[in-house]
Parts: C-alpha cells; structure tokens; sequence
C-alpha cells in the first residue's frame, strides 16, 4: 500500500509539474489563430474524441473530453481487454473448492484476468501543441481459472473457466500524460496509468 501511495504521489507531482510550467514570458506569447497547423489547444475550446489503450492490458478503449485556452477541462476515457468475451463461451459457475471436491481428476492448467477501467479527471494546455490530463478512476480486475477435464466433456474439448473471486479486485487507478496537436483536426495521446500499469496511448479528433 505504501508502494502504491509512493508511486501515486511521484506520478500526480510529475504531471502537476508538467501541467504548471510555462516558459518566461508565456503571459504574453502570442498565438497565430490561423496557422498553417490549424487551431492549437489555446487558440479556442476543443472537443476531444478519439481512440485510447492501456499498452500492454487492454487495448479497446475511447477518450472524451474538452479543452480551453489557459484554462481548465475535462475528460472521461473508457478501457477494456476482451479476455471475459474470449472466456465467456467456456465459462462455467463453480469454485475452485467445488471442482477441487467435485471433479478431482481436472487439472488446473491455467489463469487469465479481465480489466474494466473508467477514469476521469482535468485537462490544461500547455501551449498550442500540448494539452496535460491527469485525472483518477477505477479499474475492475476479474480473475478466471481455466482446467482440463480428462472427458472432455466440458467446454472446448475438456478446456473450460471458472471464476475465481478470491483474487479479483478493485483497484484505485491514476491516468496522466498529454494530448499531442497533430495538424488541425486530430490528437496524439501519450501517457500512463497505474492500475492496470501500463503506456497510455492513443489517436483521435481534436475539433
């Protein structure tokens, strides 16, 4: 726990850092509003949609959110594996204690996990290119067993899942990283997230 509160901490000082700082002078920068680019994250309010993934533990997922200039914003990002859609065919009610009694002769021959994450939190423009995010969520870690049965007469071919409760979890999540201006109309995101840990990363409309 105290591992987790360290690197929650060290994580959210980086990205304050990062959302705050500013070049000397930045008060009075001025932004082409009609550059060659297109409009930057502080030439006038965004609309952020697009795709986003948890490298390496779950890779479908959408990001939406809004931006202003100098000022603060929002978004909402959804991410998920497809582990419980694979299980979900072969997937059977019972517990490890009830096949361990009941079906003796089936041997545990692996696990799997399916992660469910919601996260939301505040957005900031760094400048015209840049826009900082940083926001907290929840991530639900569903655990599964999977055993052979010699028969076969259970799922595929004697390969079949269980649920296994006692180490499926809740988990406090914490997303940070950037939003990088590709050209006028679409976004780079880059950055991370804590539980499941893993490189944020993504592509999507910047209107």
């Amino acid at each position: 726990m105290a591992k987790t509160l360290k690197t929650s901490s060290f994580i959210l000082g980086l990205l304050a850092l990062i959302i705050f700082h500013s070049p000397a002078g930045a008060q009075v920068e001025k932004y082409n509003y009609n550059d060659d680019e297109g409009s930057g994250f502080n030439s006038g309010a965004r609309l952020i949609l697009g795709y986003t993934a948890n490298i390496p533990n779950q890779y479908v997922g959408f990001d939406l959110g809004f931006t202003r200039p100098r000022k603060w914003g929002l978004f909402l990002e959804y991410k998920m594996n497809t582990a419980s859609l694979e299980i979900a065919p072969y997937l059977y009610d019972y517990t490890p204690e009830y096949v361990d009694t009941t079906y003796w002769s089936d041997t545990l021959i692996d696990h799997n996990s399916s992660w469910i994450s919601v996260n939301a939190g505040l957005t900031r423009p760094i400048n015209d290119r840049l826009c900082a995010y940083l926001g907290l969520g929840i991530s639900f870690r569903k655990a599964y067993l999977q055993y052979y049965e010699p028969q076969g007469n259970n799922g595929d071919h004697g390969y079949y899942w269980i649920n296994d409760d006692a180490n499926s979890t809740v988990n406090l999540n914490v997303a940070g990283g950037v939003y990088y201006k590709l050209g006028r109309y679409f976004y780079l995101q880059l950055g991370g997230d804590l539980k499941p840990l893993g490189l944020a990363a993504g592509l999507g409309l910047s209107l």
